[in-house]
Parts: structure tokens; C-alpha cells; sequence
């Protein structure tokens, strides 16, 4: 299994998977307190913290070992990198994949003009929160994901499948309106190459319905943006849509939920390297979670 490494923007680099595997520890700060009566105090941030990446490989060609070597010493460029790692299922941000119960808002989520989005405990899914999505006949029916970092878009390696996927609930005046998946592929400068859809269904309000598409990206795409598309003639007057569940895959097709940890923004801290047999390499590659 291959996963990449890169600058944003550009063509991301493919590596072997690290045969003896990725360490990713996750630092979330929190500080513990003694109390004047004995007990203990403790204060947890409410941010998902940031994780440090040891990557090690037990048998790497001098090939595989020079690309290494060329993201640390700089000949790569400058960082920060994006590391995409096809082991992590859920590459949506946390409080995206957890349909706004992480945060309890809804930061990553962008509806068209007039829309609007909350965070509401009225129906959900899995829980404990879900997104609410409101939408007339008037409006676009488009909400987006938003990229990690403030990016121009989700990246992503050529001719990659990828599958975004949800469970959606209609509600409001108008319950059953048609909606489905939809992502947009984009180039190096930010422009649409194509829009790939899948299959619509009709809400309703006493039912939960799985919506998905599952595309591979053109040979020229390094950006993408995961959408769910309502189709606005369907909408009668009004409508209120709640989504929960959403994930984003590195695979063709539908598989369980599980929780996001989005695409990590890393910077190179050390690498080692130690030579066992003729022509291979022994190798570590450190990395540190950055950005917002």
C-alpha cells in the first residue's frame, strides 16, 4: 500500500507504506491540578491536539531512501507537507466527520448564499449532535466541506478513488426533497476539471437514507471538493436536512463509519537511516502535525 507525501498544490510524492509501520501520537494539551482537600483538578483543550509521526521502513531500495532524503535536506522544497495515509479511512476533519458533535458549531461546513447550517441535537444518527441544513427553492443547494488549513481544496494524487459518503433525514415544510453526493475536481490553479455525482435519493422525515459517490480523480487533478448537492427544483418551499455521519475515503466504495482525522499538515523534525544489506536501507522518518 502506497501513501503521499507533498506540498500542497503540487503532485504529491508516493511512498512505500512503512513495512514496520506508522507511530502517531496524538498531544492534545491538558493541565492536572492538586486541590487544597486532596483531590486533583483536571483542564482538557478543547482543540483535537496534533499528532508527531514516526515512519519507519525496514527494507527501502537507495531509490525509495534518496526521495527521503530529498523532503529533508530540502531539495523537496519548502514545507509544511500534506501526508496522506490510505490506512486512515476518515479523512474528513473531526468535528466534519462527527457532523458538528466535536466542537458543537459548525466550523468546516459551508452552505450556498441564503443557506444556513447548525448544530442540533433535535435528530441524529449516531450523535451526540448532527448538522442541520436549511434550504428554500430559491437557494443553490450546495454544501461543502471545507478543505484542512485553508486550503484551495482537498488534495489528492492522480487517478486516485475516493468515496464521500452520509446519512441524510429530511424535516422542515418540505421533508422530501432529492439529494445526493457530488465532488468537484480541480487543477494546480484552483479551476473545476469536472464534477463526478452519484445516485440521488428522496428524504424523508422518518427515515434515515445512506447517500454516497465514489470517483476517481482525472489524471490532471490535484485539488478536489467533497459536496452534498440538494437538486433545488425538488424543494417545494422549505426544507431542513440533517446530515450525520459524513466520510470521506480513500476507496470505490461504501464502508463503515468511523470517526475523521483529516489530512495532516506536517513538517520533517529528523530521519536516520542504517544499512543492513547491499542495496537496502534501513530508515525513520519524523514528522510533526502543524496548522490550524
Amino acid at each position: 500500500m502506497t501513501f503521499w507525501l507533498g506540498r500542497p498544490g503540487t503532485v504529491l510524492t508516493a511512498l512505500p507504506h512503512p513495512g514496520r509501520g506508522i507511530q502517531a501520537t496524538l498531544e492534545r494539551p491538558s493541565r492536572t491540578r492538586q486541590t487544597i482537600g486532596g483531590g486533583q483538578t483536571s483542564a482538557l483543550s478543547p482543540a483535537p491536539g496534533r499528532r508527531g509521526y514516526d515512519l519507519q521502513w525496514s527494507s527501502l531500495t537507495f531509490e525509495n531512501r534518496s526521495t527521503i532524503e530529498e523532503f529533508h535536506s530540502g531539495a523537496k522544497g519548502t514545507g509544511p507537507w500534506i501526508l496522506l495515509d490510505p490506512w486512515r479511512r476518515n479523512h474528513l476533519q473531526g468535528n466534519q466527520s462527527a457532523a458538528t458533535s466535536l466542537f458543537n458549531d459548525t466550523t468546516g461546513f459551508t452552505p450556498s448564499s441564503s443557506e444556513t447550517v447548525t448544530s442540533s441535537a433535535a435528530l441524529v444518527y449516531r450523535g451526540p449532535k448532527a448538522l442541520q441544513w436549511a434550504a428554500t427553492s430559491a437557494t443553490s443547494g450546495i454544501l461543502t466541506f471545507d478543505p484542512p488549513n485553508g486550503l484551495t481544496g482537498w488534495p489528492t494524487p492522480a487517478t486516485t478513488a475516493w468515496t464521500l459518503q452520509a446519512r441524510v433525514r429530511g424535516g422542515g415544510s418540505d421533508p422530501i426533497v432529492t439529494i445526493g453526493c457530488a465532488i468537484v475536481w480541480l487543477d494546480s490553479a484552483g479551476a473545476t476539471l469536472s464534477t463526478s455525482t452519484g445516485s440521488t435519493v428522496a428524504t424523508a422525515s422518518g427515515s434515515w437514507s445512506q447517500i454516497s459517490v465514489s470517483a476517481t480523480a482525472p489524471a490532471n487533478a490535484v485539488w478536489f471538493k467533497p459536496q452534498l448537492r440538494i437538486t433545488p427544483a425538488s424543494i417545494s418551499s422549505s426544507t431542513l436536512v440533517t446530515v450525520d455521519v459524513p466520510m470521506l475515503d480513500m476507496n470505490s466504495t461504501v464502508r463503515t463509519w468511523v470517526h475523521g482525522t483529516g489530512m495532516p499538515l506536517v513538517t520533517l523534525t529528523g530521519s536516520d537511516t542504517s544499512y543492513r544489506r547491499p542495496q537496502r536501507a534501513t530508515a525513520t522518518l519524523t514528522l510533526v502535525e502543524v496548522g490550524t
